[in-house]
């Protein structure tokens, strides 16, 4: 348990994917490669909530355009 919970608690882009968000399905593959188990969603799952660990959903960003753009085209759309 404390193995994956060093695992998690790193990017993603650690162990080869192109972002640095965790999902359940990426968290099982690391599991199988680095830990030697195969487990299933839902108890990946129930580990990841018996070490505190919950989902958060990112915050979106807009990297295009300026914020002066972006809030105008918010009052006139």
């Amino acid at each position: 348990m404390s193995r994956l919970h060093r695992i998690i608690l790193q990017p993603a882009t650690t162990f080869g994917f192109e972002t640095d968000f965790w999902t359940c399905r990426r968290m099982i593959q690391v599991a199988r490669k680095q830990l030697g188990v195969t487990l299933s969603q839902p108890t990946m799952w129930r580990l990841l909530r018996s070490l505190n660990l919950t989902y958060q959903k990112p915050e979106r960003v807009y990297h295009e355009g300026s914020d002066e753009a972006r809030k105008q085209w918010l009052r006139v759309e």
